[in-house]
C-alpha cells in the first residue's frame, strides 16, 4: 500500500506500507496523504488514487462513540495533539478542549477518483449522523472536519493510537451521483441563450465546488438572464443538490433573482445581453442503457 508523506505542499514523496505495525508508526510520526501524487506534488489534479480514507474529529464527537461505530471495521484510531486541549485556530479563536482524533479506515478497493472519495465519505457521513446527510445544509451536523472530503489533504502526526482492529470490515466504495453532461446545439434565436461554463458546472458537480450560496446565487441570476423560465430554472437547480431538492433559503433567492430587480442584489444583479448559443443539459445515459 502507497501512501504520501508532506513534508509540503511542493515536498511529497510515497512511502510503501507493507505491515500493519509500520502503518501505526507512520501515522504517529509523519504527515501523511491517503494515496500518492502525480509529480509528487498537492493539487487535486495530481491525485492517482486513495489507499486509505481518513476522518479528521476536530469538535467533540465523543472518542468512545466513534470506537463504537468503528470497531468492526478494519481501522486505526489516533488522538491528535490537540486531544482534550484548548486550540486556538487560524484566526484566533479558541475553541475549548474536546476529544480530537482521527480515523484511519481501508476501502474495499483502491479509490480512483476525488469524486469516488468524495462520495465514500459522504458515506460515512451518512453512516455517523444516521439519514442522508447533506454536506452544505446540515454541515452543523457534520461530525468530522469538512477537509475529511478531500482526497489530497494531508494529516499531522496523531499523538497515539487508542484503538485499533486490523481484521476487520472494509469501506464500500461509493460512485458520484451520475454528472450531468452538456450539449451544445444550433442557436435558435429568441430561445434560451448559453449559460455561462460556471453555471453549467454547478449544476452539474453541485456541492462538491463548495461555496454553495454563492453558485447558487449567480447561476440563479445566469438562468434567468438565459431567459430560462423559474420552474425551469428550479428544476435545473435541484440537480445540483446531493439530496434533488433545494432548502426555504434557496427558494427565496431564487424567487428573489427572479422578482426583483436591484434591491438587495444592487448592481450585482442586472441584466446582460442574452448569449446566443441555445445549451440543452440532459443526464448522462447509464452505460446499461
Amino acid at each position: 500500500m502507497i501512501l504520501s508523506v508532506f513534508k509540503s505542499h511542493t515536498n511529497v514523496f510515497p512511502i510503501e506500507v507493507r505491515t500493519w505495525d509500520y502503518l501505526k508508526k507512520a501515522i504517529l510520526k509523519y504527515r501523511l496523504g491517503v494515496g500518492p501524487l502525480k509529480d509528487n506534488y498537492r493539487l487535486n489534479e495530481n491525485f492517482i488514487q486513495a489507499n486509505v480514507v481518513v476522518l479528521d474529529f476536530d469538535d467533540g464527537f465523543p472518542l468512545l462513540r466513534a470506537i463504537e461505530k468503528f470497531q468492526s471495521f478494519k481501522c486505526v484510531i489516533g488522538t491528535t495533539k490537540s486531544h482534550q486541549k484548548e486550540k486556538t485556530t487560524n484566526a484566533g479563536k479558541v475553541k475549548p478542549a474536546c476529544d480530537r482524533y482521527r480515523v484511519f479506515l481501508f476501502p474495499e478497493n483502491p479509490i480512483l477518483s476525488l469524486e469516488e472519495y468524495w462520495a465514500t465519505v459522504k458515506g460515512l457521513a451518512d453512516y455517523l449522523v444516521g439519514k442522508d446527510y447533506d454536506p452544505i445544509r446540515d454541515k452543523n451536523l457534520l461530525p468530522f472536519d469538512p477537509a475529511s472530503f478531500t482526497g489530497t489533504t494531508p494529516y499531522m502526526p496523531c499523538r497515539e493510537i487508542v484503538f485499533e482492529e486490523p481484521e476487520g470490515q472494509l469501506v464500500k466504495v461509493l460512485q458520484p451521483k451520475p454528472k450531468i453532461i452538456r450539449e451544445e446545439i444550433i442557436p435558435n434565436p429568441g430561445e434560451k441563450g448559453r449559460l455561462a461554463k460556471a453555471t453549467l458546472d454547478f449544476i452539474a458537480q453541485g456541492e462538491t465546488l463548495g461555496n454553495w450560496h454563492r453558485n447558487f446565487f449567480k447561476s440563479c441570476i445566469d438562468l434567468k438572464e438565459q431567459n430560462y423560465s423559474i420552474d425551469e430554472a428550479r428544476t435545473l437547480l435541484k440537480r445540483a443538490s446531493s439530496v434533488g431538492q433545494l432548502d426555504n433559503h434557496d427558494e427565496s433567492v431564487l424567487n428573489d433573482v427572479y422578482t426583483k430587480r436591484g434591491g438587495r442584489f444592487g448592481s450585482n444583479f442586472r441584466p446582460i445581453k442574452k448569449r446566443e448559443d441555445k445549451t440543452v443539459i440532459t443526464k448522462q445515459e447509464d452505460d446499461n442503457g
